[in-house]
């Protein structure tokens, strides 16, 4: 039988301790994250695309068990201009610097999904982590629900288990 010798082994171990670490992705319950951020600060508001001049109704809504989101119901009557909703603006702070805040402890907001209709992404508000534009075509007497349904944050070490405590 031959023996194995410990310096390959011992180099293996060394190296693997040395390698930096992977950065962790957490997918986070929006619902939670939202329970977590507001009473730390952290505001949530939607949106219409105009000044409201079209009898639109809109506002923030939570979506039980996990999704946060926006609501915007059209009147019977459409005006010729109204060529989206609006958008959502989620967890702003106004505590943070003018660009776009990371969120606190080194975590940040690696991506996010709305779900209910058309939409991009938006990064001309500061201090906000999560902003969105509609896309959709109003249709009039129509009520469109625009769902926070997937949040990822993202952090260099951390663990996922504190991700909404440390974040917010």
């Amino acid at each position: 039988m031959q023996a194995i010798e410990p310096r390959p082994i011992l180099t293996l171990l060394l190296l693997a301790c040395a390698a930096p670490a992977i950065a962790v992705d957490c997918t986070v319950n929006a619902l939670e994250a939202h329970n977590v951020a507001k009473p730390r600060g952290w505001t949530f508001t939607c949106e219409p695309a105009f000044s409201n001049p079209s009898g639109m109704t809109f506002g923030f809504v939570t979506y039980p068990p996990d999704g946060i989101g926006c609501v915007f119901k059209t009147p019977p009557v459409l005006p010729p201009f109204l060529i989206n909703l609006g958008s959502g603006r989620l967890f702003s702070n106004s505590s943070d610097s003018l660009t776009r805040p990371n969120l606190k402890n080194g975590w940040k907001v690696k991506s996010f999904e709305v779900f209910g209709g058309q939409w991009y992404e938006a990064n001309n508000r500061p201090k906000t982590q999560v902003h969105f534009v509609t896309k959709e075509t109003p249709k009039q007497n129509r009520t469109y629900n625009y769902k926070l349904g997937k949040l990822v944050l993202t952090h260099p070490t951390g663990t996922c288990a504190n991700a909404l405590n440390e974040a917010f």
